[in-house]
């Protein structure tokens, strides 16, 4: 991918579909740069994209009876809820902090970290660390979040929930794989025929 779309898209990429992921209905995903979501027109008039970059973006459909986004047939089981997600599964193995996204938009509204604690009332330190992820956003945190950036409280909620839980299934997943390697060492058919 690096090769045909460049080194920025490769790293967004992955990054906006964790976020959108997090994503329950439509009006969770924000309007607002970065992402600028809108609805198509003409030929793809029930579709709907958000940037990935300015050049590029990532095109998605609305399931009808539910408001939700139209999941996968083929591969339901993943919560993916962008139906581009079967193609894309391989980003699953990507744990993104939400403060990448808070960098980004402080980026696109050419704030500092040090504008941003000011504006929430956050301690700066707390500010760098929630952005480097080693602080969780707090409830109280999304809704000062929501006020600089015009962005749901629900969406920092998510996305913080979703990071926690992916740092714990590859936690999890690491300690699964020392386990596999741990029991591949033992003798079985040695111990089946000392019985």
């Amino acid at each position: 991918m690096v090769k045909k779309y460049g080194v920025d898209v490769a790293k967004k990429l992955p990054k906006r579909i964790k976020e959108l992921k997090t994503c329950n209905s439509l009006n969770d995903i924000p309007i607002s740069l970065p992402y600028r979501r809108h609805k198509l027109s003409g030929d793809w008039k029930e579709q709907f994209a958000v940037n990935i970059t300015e050049q590029y973006r990532l095109i998605f459909k609305q399931k009808e009876n539910n408001r939700r986004f139209k999941r996968n047939k083929r591969n339901r089981d993943n919560g993916g809820v962008l139906s581009i997600m079967s193609k894309l599964n391989r980003f699953n193995e990507y744990v993104i902090a939400p403060g990448e996204t808070i960098s980004e938009l402080l980026e696109v509204h050419c704030m500092s970290q040090l504008d941003l604690a000011d504006k929430t009332g956050i301690n700066k330190k707390t500010m760098n660390e929630i952005i480097k992820g080693k602080a969780p956003i707090t409830t109280a945190t999304a809704l000062k979040l929501e006020y600089v950036f015009d962005i749901l409280a629900s969406f920092w909620n998510n996305l913080e929930s979703a990071y926690r839980e992916a740092l714990e299934r590859k936690k999890d997943m690491e300690s699964i794989k020392e386990d596999e390697k741990y029991l591949e060492n033992i003798p079985y058919t040695e111990m089946a025929k000392r019985n």
